[in-house]
């Protein structure tokens, strides 16, 4: 399809349409700014590699680790079923935790 054919397609689409968020989001594509990419601009005002540990190293820092580091102490109780979990045990929890005799023997 060439451009003007693809032009009047989209035209008579815009012309049928009833319902109002399409219509918005259209007008918002028309007000859009579809100027080229100017990569020399956008590389101009990016972030160095430094600059962004640094950020990141201070903003990490900022985190308030003082408040929480009582509860990074605080023993959690572990489950029964969490602990099969964490043995990759193909058990369930219930035969997990009792104590049961191993196999009968036939005597």
């Amino acid at each position: 399809m060439d451009i003007a054919s693809e032009k009047k397609e989209i035209i008579q689409w815009i012309n049928s349409l009833d319902n109002p968020v399409v219509i918005k989001q259209i007008k918002w594509i028309k007000k859009k700014d579809t100027g080229l990419f100017d990569f020399e601009n956008e590389w101009e005002q990016g972030v160095s590699i430094a600059e962004a540990r640094k950020r990141t190293n201070d903003f990490i820092k900022s985190l308030p680790w003082n408040q929480h580091h009582s509860l990074l102490q605080t023993p959690i109780p572990v489950r029964p079923f969490a602990i099969a979990l964490l043995n990759d045990s193909p058990m369930l929890p219930a035969a997990k935790t009792t104590s049961r005799p191993g196999p009968v023997s036939a005597r």
